[in-house]
């Protein structure tokens, strides 16, 4: 067991350790250290209990696979780009939006980034295609840093484990093609 100050006490077995999510989810004190301004509360975690931390996230439906031009999620095939939302709907890509400003939908605009973002949203997992071919211009990865949303962008295959291992408040653009 770990022990620490009243506001940065993690109480986890020796062989147990927070996943990527729940200790980036840990609240910063305005010293720095990981837990709560305000002492006293405890949120139970799948390894412990962590001492101010925010109850986990539940986990939406399983992404299952993707192969060139196509993607399972819960069971339906798209062939299709998607947009994933926190409610677990699932949309088809407005490409159009990038298409029209770069000639391409490997480059995703601003005006694309304003249709992916929802309210709420701390994570968008971005699947790249299968050979990883997609990025964000710089205008729509200072909309997102603006937003406070983080991004990752990983290709699609490697995108869906972490879409879902992720137990954050995430969306997700999967781009199905290269």
């Amino acid at each position: 067991m770990a022990v620490g100050t009243a506001t940065s006490l993690h109480l986890f077995s020796a062989a147990q350790t927070p996943s990527i999510d729940e200790a980036a989810s840990f609240p910063r004190s305005n010293k720095g250290r990981a837990g709560p301004d305000i002492p006293g509360i405890l949120s139970p975690t799948p390894r412990g209990i962590v001492l101010g931390a925010p109850a986990p996230l539940e986990r939406k439906m399983p992404i299952e696979d993707t192969t060139f031009g196509s993607i399972t999620i819960d069971g339906k095939t798209y062939e299709h780009d998607v947009i994933i939302r926190l409610s677990g709907r699932i949309e088809k890509r407005r490409k159009k939006l990038s298409k029209e400003m770069y000639g391409t939908s490997h480059i995703v605009s601003k005006e694309e980034a304003k249709f992916i973002y929802e309210d709420g949203s701390d994570l968008l997992i971005v699947g790249a295609g299968q050979e990883g071919n997609v990025r964000l211009s710089p205008e729509a990865s200072e909309y997102f840093q603006k937003k406070g949303c983080a991004v990752t962008v990983q290709p699609t295959p490697e995108a869906i484990q972490s879409f879902n291992e992720s137990r954050r408040k995430k969306i997700g653009l999967m781009h199905v093609t290269c």
